[in-house]
């Protein structure tokens, strides 16, 4: 295979001095050797500045950026801003991916003249047990309007009846983007720390000038699960978060969607992340719980969101739920996720022998 295309890898880097060296060896022995490997040192209080500086010095395809901390959506931006390649992957550096996978994901995008290629990815935890993500898409291409159909708005969830299916997953960091589609349209990560998902961000603005993207099942990418992973961890903002990124998801839809085509899905999507609020509050049981499950499905943007929803075609649990937050019967809806988490509790141990 010809590597006549340099692909631009950029990797924010923040407090993961345990994990750096086997993600950036996962990346400098890859196969496919045409790399710009940026590293984007976002103001690391630990060892991993002086570690970035180490291997700059050992491998001349890396670039190194030391900046003040401002987030990974922020870091990913920095590394854009110097980036040549013609294409860009994001890894997080906490992760590490096959050795195979820059050559693999080229080689497709190649082969099927596509301007995005997606790979499967697996969760790695601390054991070092490995559970492969399934795929909702396997060896399948999309063009034009297929894309915002069958990988955007997948990415964002389903239609009511469908609340549960599975959905596309959304990182960034399992894919192969053009820098040509980016650079056109100013294309850049919000903060995390406004906004609940950067990644979606990015997606709706970069899907839509897409022209072909492919999926290909093979594992290539390897997402480290560990207790102070972001998705673990409670964070008492999360609920503002949610409701800025519900506004800013609708108002970027609207500029080339009709409302019809995104408005039940994103407002499942933006009820599935309150719901998702609830249970983290209930299960930290503080003497404020009540009140903060009050507060959010008191909410006006929850009500006027349940107003419109059509919960009564979601699967029975969801229906329930989504039912009790509309009536705001706070005591039954903390009793509902109580009862859940104590069943969720049972499989698990049963799982466990």
């Amino acid at each position: 295979m010809s590597e006549d295309a340099l692909i631009s890898v950029i990797v924010p880097v923040y407090k993961v001095e345990r994990y750096l060296n086997k993600c950036l060896d996962s990346i400098v022995n890859q196969t496919y050797t045409n790399l710009e490997i940026i590293l984007v040192d976002d103001g690391s209080p630990d060892g991993c500045s002086k570690m970035c500086d180490e291997w700059g010095r050992k491998d001349s395809r890396i670039k190194v950026i030391h900046k003040e901390n401002a987030g990974l959506g922020l870091a990913r931006n920095s590394g854009l801003k110097i980036a040549t390649g013609s294409y860009v992957a994001f890894i997080d550096s906490d992760d590490f991916i096959d050795l195979n996978m820059m050559e693999r994901l080229y080689e497709e995008l190649v082969k099927q003249n596509a301007d995005t290629v997606y790979c499967g990815l697996c969760r790695y935890n601390e054991e070092g047990n490995v559970i492969k993500v399934p795929m909702l898409y396997s060896g399948e291409s999309f063009s034009d309007d297929e894309i915002i159909e069958k990988i955007l708005l997948r990415m964002m969830g389903n239609k009511p009846e469908n609340n549960n299916a599975p959905t596309f997953f959304m990182s960034v960091w399992h894919g192969l983007y053009s820098m040509s589609i980016i650079k056109a349209h100013s294309i850049c990560f919000p903060s995390e720390r406004v906004f609940m998902s950067e990644d979606l961000a990015f997606h709706i603005d970069y899907l839509q000038h897409s022209q072909r993207v492919y999926v290909l099942s093979d594992c290539l990418y390897f997402y480290r699960v560990t207790q102070g992973s972001l998705s673990l961890a409670y964070d008492k903002n999360r609920f503002d978060r949610i409701k800025s990124m519900h506004l800013q998801t609708v108002e970027k839809l609207n500029s080339f969607l009709e409302e019809k085509r995104y408005q039940q899905i994103e407002m499942g999507r933006f009820l599935n992340l309150v719901g998702g609020q609830i249970y983290s509050v209930v299960r930290r049981n503080e003497k404020n719980m009540v009140a903060n499950v009050r507060k959010m499905v008191s909410d006006k943007m929850v009500q006027e969101c349940l107003n419109i929803y059509e919960y009564n075609k979601n699967p029975r649990g969801k229906r329930l739920f989504n039912f009790l937050m509309d009536k705001e019967w706070v005591v039954l809806l903390i009793f509902m996720v109580r009862i859940k988490n104590v069943m969720m509790k049972i499989i698990w141990r049963e799982n466990a022998y």
